[in-house]
């Protein structure tokens, strides 16, 4: 998602950010037609706080290496973009301003697109732009900045399918409320409808790779268009199915 937004001078991401769009207004008529999750119920403070054990419990195992046993490591990534990440602490606290951040302006890409579109509100668009200015002069600063569309890293351009991913994404996250970002930070107030987003993007991401869905830079792989198309399918499904009863 955010690979859409801070490199939008890639071919793959301009669809990208394109198909990102088309989600987001079929996600703007399945609402109009009357698309609904179903009445939302109260939850105690006691089961709000358990995914953010949780994620304090991972914290944890993370620091300390931890193992279940002589043979029973928890596994990290040790090549492929996974193995490559910034300093652990570095990261901490850039995620501890970057959350302050989003929760006071209510950044969220897919609420700043839908705003627009539906009342030409451009306060969270603001955000996007931003991001996108910031991002480009930080890879400008580091020498990481490359403009063009070939061999940028791990983007491949094939744009049918590119489109017609982002398309799947923006059309979940529009079902789903709001963008990964958005969820992370309702997951940290303790929203556990949050907390099952995440889980199932943590699910998916692993199907996708452990099942040959996901793609890479060098294309897409052969099931790639099984799983957009079948998302795509379920979708749709979800939208002409939910609809409220009043």
């Amino acid at each position: 998602m955010k690979n859409i937004l801070t490199r939008p001078v890639v071919a793959g991401a301009a669809l990208g950010i394109v198909g990102l769009l088309a989600g987001v207004f079929a996600g703007i008529f399945f609402f109009k037609r009357g698309f609904s999750h179903g009445k939302s119920g109260e939850q105690s403070t006691a089961s709000s706080i358990v995914p953010i054990f949780i994620v304090i419990a991972l914290f944890i195992a993370l620091i300390t290496q931890f193992r279940f046993g002589e043979n029973l490591p928890i596994f990290f990534s040790e090549k492929a973009p996974a193995a490559q990440h910034a300093n652990l602490w570095l990261s901490l606290g850039a995620g501890v301003l970057v959350g302050i951040v989003m929760q006071r302006s209510r950044f969220c890409s897919i609420g700043a697109f839908r705003n627009f579109i539906l009342s030409k509100d451009s306060y969270l668009l603001n955000g996007i732009v931003a991001l996108v200015v910031c991002t480009s002069i930080t890879n400008l600063m580091l020498g990481q900045f490359k403009l063009g569309f070939e061999q940028q890293p791990i983007a491949h351009n094939d744009v049918v399918w590119n489109f017609l991913s982002m398309t799947l994404c923006g059309l979940c996250f529009s079902f789903a409320g709001g963008c990964p970002g958005k969820q992370l930070v309702h997951l940290g107030e303790g929203n556990n409808d949050a907390a099952l987003f995440l889980v199932g993007m943590l699910l998916g991401a692993a199907a996708a790779h452990n099942f040959s869905l996901a793609a890479s830079g060098t294309g897409i792989s052969t099931f790639t268009p099984y799983g957009v198309g079948l998302g795509l399918l379920f979708c749709l499904y979800i939208g002409f199915t939910n609809k409220s009863t009043h």
